[in-house]
């Protein structure tokens, strides 16, 4: 499972109808950019969608088999300013391990959630057995499972949404013009980015979705930016602590590994 997830994004390089960014003016920002934010891809890929698909995406967890898709309709539809913020987003997921950190903070508090959920089963006095009698063994430990996926799932679209958040004021601060601090500039083309995309994939800006909430909302989270210091931007703050309870579940999921193993 773990090789064909790492092979993943070397296998959809051939089944996606994708082509290499070409040399220009356009390739060579862009490769600039990923100097810049010290991220290393093995190519920037054009993906072609016939104009049917407004989107940006990275896939690969290792710089060999790392690429970042862009479709042909973002190219061709946008201006350069919110292409490169598109790219820069894109590039802030990589170089703040977001991916990574999901899947930690996923799997160890559904870990958690669910022997939590197993041990106040078994902590009330009858409980467990009243259960058992009502819908069996199985039922009983399909409730337990059932458990932790919700918790899970509730995890996932909170720490999904604020490493977006996330990646939408680094993509903000990498375009500031100011060396200091957020600028107009910087906050306006992914601003104007995101308004863009969702006007031309007509999806209304105050939509909220599980993962990303809405445009609405992430654009006036990029206007509060002008003026804050890039040095301690406010969602960043967020994400440190996200990360820290990741490393305390991920504690706690080493500890009952081990007490369960005496």
């Amino acid at each position: 499972a773990l090789a064909i997830f790492l092979m993943a994004p070397l296998l959809a390089r051939h089944v996606l109808p994708t082509v290499s960014l070409g040399a220009g003016a356009t390739r060579s920002r862009l490769d600039e950019m990923c100097r810049e934010c010290r991220v290393r891809v093995r190519d920037i890929l054009v993906w072609r969608t016939r104009g049917s698909l407004i989107n940006g995406a990275v896939m690969g967890l290792t710089r060999h088999a790392r690429f970042v898709l862009l479709t042909d309709a973002l190219l061709d539809r946008l201006p350069e300013a919110e292409v490169e913020a598109v790219m820069a987003h894109e590039l802030a997921h990589v170089r703040l391990g977001h991916m990574l950190w999901l899947v930690l903070a996923l799997g160890s508090t559904m870990f958690v959630a669910t022997v939590l959920a197993d041990v106040t089963l078994r902590s009330v006095p009858g409980l467990d057995r009243s259960l058992v009698e009502a819908i069996g063994v199985s039922g009983v430990e399909v409730a337990i499972t059932a458990v932790g996926l919700l918790v899970g799932v509730v995890v996932f679209g909170f720490v999904s949404r604020r490493f977006e958040w996330q990646a939408d004021a680094f993509a903000a601060a990498c375009l500031s013009e100011s060396e200091e601090q957020v600028d107009g500039a910087g906050a306006g083309a992914m601003a104007s980015a995101l308004a863009h995309v969702a006007a031309l994939s007509g999806v209304p800006p105050e939509r909220w979705t599980w993962r990303h909430g809405s445009i609405l909302g992430r654009i006036d989270r990029l206007v509060s930016l002008r003026g804050a210091p890039k040095a301690a931007l406010p969602i960043n703050r967020t994400a440190r602590i996200i990360k820290g309870l990741t490393l305390v579940m991920l504690a706690g999921v080493a500890g009952i590994i081990f007490w369960s193993s005496l």
